[in-house]
């Protein structure tokens, strides 16, 4: 039965990572990534959160095993260009009408195109 770092290392696999990577999205030193990955420190409940939202990892499947390793309503973001990380890290923070005036000006661009 897998436990939660084999989880973890099935999932860097899957989705073509690197300690470098990790450290970066998730805010963690990547010594700090490497003792996780090593086992010389505990998972923590914080850190799983970060890397599932990072990577589009579904929580209880790194967790407990349970359900498919993706969030199926999320898009797995970690292939993005860095630009288009930048602006999804932006657009995530947005208000509601903030976001509005965002896709009215995104359509605008498109248009001058």
């Amino acid at each position: 039965m897998e436990n939660k770092l084999t989880r973890l290392q099935i999932a860097i696999a899957k989705r073509g990572l690197d300690q470098a990577g990790i450290a970066a999205r998730t805010g963690y030193a990547q010594s700090a990534v490497s003792r996780i990955l090593n086992a010389k420190t505990a998972m923590t409940p914080q850190f799983m959160k970060i890397f599932c939202h990072e990577f589009n990892i579904s929580e209880s499947w790194l967790a407990e095993g349970k359900g498919e390793m993706s969030q199926p309503d999320i898009p797995d973001i970690s292939s993005l260009a860095p630009e288009a990380l930048q602006l999804w890290e932006l657009v995530k923070k947005l208000s509601a009408k903030q976001a509005r005036r965002l896709i009215d000006l995104a359509d605008t661009i498109r248009s001058d195109d």
